[in-house]
């Protein structure tokens, strides 16, 4: 046969401490309750987290949206501008006849370096047809580019096709990096030659505030940026990265352009990028200032927010947890409180009961007690004379049950009663009330039975008993028992009742015993 496992489950062990030890069990539960208080405050604060994240970053990234497009204006205006400088100079009259009667050139030179002093720029270059540098406001400087074609810069060729342009190169003589703004020099529809205007990079920084960032040109290169560090710096992919050295060197004069690291990171599930000395996480929105081939990149550190997060996350944790903490204290002693009482509730009402049952109860034998019995007969009694339902009430005794005591001893005798009283409980209906009435003697209340059903019943009970005899250390020792019964009459009273009862026991004793006699069989 498998075996039955009688283990209580692991809701009956807790159950079982909550009531045996209360105390115990309270100091359990503090202590699972710090790992719990943990884990909800940690869920909450990283919820709290991500959400306060997302909304700040949300606000970094519309002020820094913006910011750069501010400094995409200020691109487009400022190079607007000097490409209208280059435009007015180049419908100069003094420069097209200075293309014309190169014995001009020395006050050309002088006319030039006031247009440089007064506009803050690097160089005003006056070039001929072929692209040679003619007249300059450097001229008298010994790097200047009196004689010097560039004829290969892509602002000459623009300018020779009629349009005005800006190109930022580093220059082949000065290495001065800085941006080149042209225009053609015509007489007619001819065009003389060209102007160009060059603005370096750190004058250019002067008028456009670049908070944090950088701006590209149309290769990918870096051409302005707050860092000057960063400054040539091609960013990742850039089409500069696909030039040749010597394509390279005519441009930037170098050979070979560093990658600016700008790596993207994920924080609070948002795309950012990694940029300034400390890499810090960062924000990145991107402007195309179409005119002038540029994009502006700026970018807003999240350094602070992060550690102010992570600060407020912390303390979220502390405060969060203490909280739940003592809510689950606050609960759990509820709990072992609610559970103990309920404990001590059920052990009272378990122990009255028990108090009630050993009141009604013959402590020999387990049947009902007199007082009990009395109390059932009325109730039976009262019911009958209301709804005129019958039932019969018997008395028997045990016959001869004193030569027991005298030959066997008491504690025959008293094995001989349980036996006689546990037969009787098994046979009789659950309907039924036993009771030891007094001595040797019982009582039996049989519910919606008439006088002659209860004979029957009583007359198979006699023989059963007869033939059931209490196994002793002697041997079987056989018992008789005789019974009278009566059937409920509304014209009695219960105390008529119970002697009817007795009178039929006394005339079956008379008659030998051993049998069932009914009050109604018997002589008036």
């Amino acid at each position: 046969m498998p075996t039955i496992d009688t283990r209580p489950g692991p809701r009956a062990y807790v159950l079982r401490l909550l009531e045996e030890r209360p105390l115990r069990t309270f100091a359990a539960l503090c202590l699972l309750a710090v790992p719990v208080a943990l884990l909800l405050a940690y869920q909450s604060a990283e919820s709290w987290k991500q959400k306060h994240l997302h909304e700040t970053i949300a606000t970094a990234r519309e002020e820094l949206q913006r910011r750069t497009e501010r400094v995409a204006e200020k691109v487009d205006a400022r190079f607007e501008m000097i490409r209208e400088l280059a435009e007015l100079l180049a419908s100069d009259s003094r420069l097209t006849q200075a293309l014309q009667h190169p014995e001009l050139l020395p006050d050309t030179n002088a006319h030039l370096q006031d247009v440089a002093a007064s506009l803050q720029l690097h160089r005003v270059l006056l070039l001929n047809a072929h692209g040679v540098c003619i007249a300059s406001n450097e001229a008298d400087s010994r790097k200047n580019l009196i004689g010097v074609s560039l004829a290969d810069r892509e602002y000459f060729f623009q300018a020779q096709r009629g349009k005005l342009w800006s190109q930022f190169v580093v220059g082949r003589v000065s290495a001065v990096p800085g941006f080149h703004f042209s225009a053609p020099v015509r007489q007619g529809k001819a065009i003389l030659g060209v102007v160009a205007l060059k603005i370096d990079v750190q004058t250019l920084s002067q008028h456009i505030s670049l908070p944090s960032g950088f701006i590209l040109d149309s290769l990918g290169v870096v051409v302005l940026s707050d860092n000057p560090d960063n400054l040539l710096h091609a960013v990742p992919k850039a089409p500069a990265l696909g030039l040749s050295a010597t394509e390279l060197v005519a441009r930037y004069q170098r050979s070979a352009l560093p990658t600016l690291p700008m790596g993207p990171k994920d924080v609070a599930g948002q795309e950012v990028y990694a940029y300034g000395d400390d890499n810090a996480p960062s924000l990145r929105h991107v402007v195309t200032a179409a005119k002038n081939g540029l994009t502006v990149y700026g970018f807003s550190s999240l350094g602070e927010v992060l550690a102010e997060a992570e600060q407020r996350f912390r303390q979220h944790v502390l405060s969060t947890f203490f909280s739940v903490y003592l809510a689950l204290v606050i609960l759990s002693g509820a709990l072992v409180y609610v559970v103990r009482d309920a404990h001590l509730r059920r052990g009272l009402k378990r122990l009255n009961a028990e108090l009630r049952e050993q009141a009604h109860r013959d402590p020999l034998t387990g049947c009902y007690n007199r007082r009990l019995f009395d109390d059932l007969l009325r109730g039976e009694f009262l019911r009958s004379t209301r709804t005129r339902l019958p039932f019969a009430l018997v008395f028997f005794d045990l016959d001869s049950f004193k030569g027991i005591n005298d030959t066997y001893g008491h504690g025959v005798g008293d094995d001989m009663l349980r036996h006689v009283a546990g037969i009787l409980r098994r046979e009789l209906r659950e309907m039924d009330v036993l009771s030891r009435y007094g001595g040797d003697e019982f009582a039996i209340l049989l519910p919606a039975a008439t006088e002659e059903q209860a004979v029957e019943a009583m007359l198979r009970l006699v023989i059963l008993v007869r033939k059931t005899p209490l196994q002793t250390e002697d041997g079987p020792l056989e018992q008789r028992i005789s019974a009278g019964t009566v059937a409920f009459d509304a014209q009695t009273s219960e105390s008529q009742m119970l002697a009817q009862a007795d009178k039929a026991l006394y005339a079956a004793k008379m008659l030998g015993r051993n049998r069932v006699v009914g009050y109604s069989s018997l002589p008036a």
